[in-house]
């Protein structure tokens, strides 16, 4: 049987190969290395403070301490502290209440901790100059992600497992395994903390961990994890080829405005859905930086047979909205502000906008026609003004009408897009609408030779 001194030198080549071919570290590279104190980043770091000097690089390393697991929590912090003290390695330390965040955020620990560690190691990378992160993955983590993937229905895209680079983020250990790891500790008499949690079944990922992998090579194959990183590797190239499908249509379905993004329904029937759903995870992910699931898209191809006018919101105050003719996406960012008063005489912005009222003495004989610039009798007017977004059951009587109309019909005659319609303000006096801001002023309140008073609203 081959010595473990000799097995933890073949472990540690597998890693140098894997690095070299994948280009993952360079001369001069200034690296953070994720510690958690568990087993897989404590190799990660004897790793490359034994390999510093032969990729001439520096490292530093990192703890976050989740303030789940009390007591145990702070062990592994001091345990990261004293292995570093030992190697003259700088760390980095950070308290940060994952679950308080994760109620207030009503997402999952394991969501809110992985998005508060990117969090994390971006501002490290910006503010600090690191160029690269290290986080521990292993190969029985890929097949584990991979399962996980396909269980929750996301399609080609899960079986690539995780991927080697991600950015700034690298993943050196990708080629060896949990018990390769834990091997090479053992061969060197280095101890490591145990995380309780990952026995924890209310976690999904330590069933597929502790029970399926487990069940799946007693009963079904021993070698399933190299079966599984191996589809991985036939995915990761099926999903290349997908991409670059994907990224020549995007040009044909995508327009991409200030504060939205249009993606084309008249094109949808040339493809079929599978790929449209993976141009909407593409166009939502670079756009947005919002990850999107299975069930999510499932929505939207729903959304798509709908009738124009219907929005759902995705994740992270996403919405889309159901246009005629495309999808609209936006973050739900726009809030619809109370009452602004305005007084003659004055100017507020609102949104991207400015709006102002002004008396004025001499009626000019060609109007503006832009629809930006109005003028109105103010004889049976207040001095105060209210400004507002309209809402269902508003009212008004449109120049040249005698009789009332729905704002929410006039604003669909007018063409007005669900979008637009979500920001259309109207301008009020005495609890009437005098003017449907920018589009159509109130039949009531239009000049007259009898006039005493004429304000003149304008919109820049």
């Amino acid at each position: 049987m081959p010595s473990l001194k000799k097995n933890s030198k073949k472990t540690e080549e597998k890693v140098i190969n894997f690095i070299t071919d994948n280009s993952l570290v360079n001369e001069n590279d200034n690296i953070l290395i994720a510690l958690s104190g568990g087993a897989d980043s404590v190799f990660a770091l004897l790793f490359f403070i034994k390999y510093a000097k032969k990729f001439r690089i520096t490292i530093t390393a990192l703890h976050i301490n989740h303030k789940l697991r009390g007591k145990d929590a702070d062990e592994d912090e001091k345990f990261c502290e004293e292995l570093c003290q030992e190697y003259s390695i700088p760390l980095y330390k950070f308290r940060i209440d994952v679950g308080k965040i994760a109620v207030l955020e009503k997402t999952s620990i394991e969501e809110t901790g992985r998005n508060i560690r990117y969090k994390i190691f971006d501002d490290l990378i910006k503010s600090k100059g690191y160029n690269k992160i290290v986080t521990a993955h292993h190969s029985d983590d890929n097949v584990e992600t991979i399962l996980f993937n396909l269980f929750r229905g996301s399609g080609l895209r899960g079986l690539t497992g995780i991927p080697v680079i991600r950015e700034r983020i690298i993943r050196p250990f990708l080629s060896i395994t949990k018990e390769e790891i834990l091997d090479y500790l053992i061969s060197i008499n280095q101890e490591y903390r145990e995380d309780a949690s990952n026995r924890d079944e209310v976690y999904k990922r330590n069933f597929i961990r502790n029970n399926l992998i487990p069940s799946i090579k007693k009963n079904l194959n021993p070698n399933v994890s190299d079966v599984i990183n191996n589809i991985s590797r036939i995915g990761i190239d099926l999903n290349k080829l997908q991409n670059q499908f994907v990224d020549y249509l995007i040009d044909d379905f995508v327009i991409i405005k200030k504060d939205y993004i249009d993606v084309r329904l008249d094109n949808a029937s040339r493809i079929n859905e599978e790929i449209f759903g993976l141009l909407l995870i593409k166009v939502i992910n670079s756009n947005f930086g919002i990850e999107m699931e299975s069930s999510n898209i499932a929505s939207l191809l729903k959304l798509k047979n709908m009738h124009p006018g219907k929005s759902i919101e995705l994740k992270k105050g996403l919405l889309c909205l159901r246009e005629r003719e495309s999808f609209r996406f936006y973050l739900n960012q726009i809030v619809e502000p109370n009452e602004i008063i305005l007084k003659i005489g004055e100017e507020i912005k609102f949104f991207d906008k400015t709006i102002s009222i002004k008396r004025i003495r001499k009626i000019p004989k060609i109007f503006n026609l832009d629809g930006n610039t109005e003028y109105i009798c103010g004889d049976n007017l207040e001095n105060c003004f209210i400004l507002k977004v309209w809402k269902k059951g508003d009212k008004f009587f449109p120049l040249g009408m005698n009789r009332a109309k729905n704002v929410s019909d006039f604003l669909t005659d007018q063409k007005i897009s669900g979008f637009e319609k979500k920001r259309q303000f109207v301008l009020k006096n005495r609890n009437n609408i005098v003017w449907v801001v920018g589009l159509r002023l109130d039949n009531r309140y239009k000049i007259n030779n009898n006039c005493k008073k004429v304000f003149k609203l304008c919109l820049s």
